[in-house]
């Protein structure tokens, strides 16, 4: 390098080429590149509470006349496609034995309770057909009534 060239690098204030950079990454690991907005809490605007208990300006959108928006509101607002919290499948497995549990309960106890029918039932110590009589004068499903 010349040495003239060196000499004016080296005179230049270094910290004035850094400010601006502390006052863009103001905070660590913030990677939004967004400069000094604010930095907002990623909440879906669907879990926020809605007219009843708050009133807001923009009830359709649940929000604020000069709040300040995420940075990636258009996937947070209340327009887009619905957010689902998931659950484990710890949660899953136990409510489906629940269900189980409930169902194989109530079966037992229908079981175990159910005392029989408040008749008595027939019987035919001859057989069905001497007992109701010749098969003649009963109506047939292939031809119809007959006598």
């Amino acid at each position: 390098m010349i040495p003239a060239l060196r000499t004016s690098l080296r005179s230049r204030p270094v910290m004035g080429a850094v400010r601006p950079l502390a006052r863009w990454n103001s905070t660590k690991g913030d990677d939004r590149l967004v400069g000094p907005y604010p930095k907002v809490k990623f909440e879906y605007y669907n879990e926020r509470p809605q007219y009843p208990d708050v009133e807001w300006d923009d009830k359709q959108s649940r929000r604020n006349f000069g709040e300040p928006l995420h940075h990636q509101y258009d996937l947070i607002d209340t327009w887009s496609p619905d957010h689902f919290s998931q659950r484990p499948d710890s949660t899953s497995l136990r409510w489906n034995l629940y269900f189980i549990a409930i169902i194989l309960g109530f079966s037992g106890y229908c079981y175990y309770t159910f005392e029989g029918p408040n008749f008595v039932r027939r019987s035919f110590p001859d057989g069905l057909k001497k007992s109701l009589g010749d098969e003649s004068t009963h109506a047939r499903v292939d031809v119809g009534w007959s006598e």
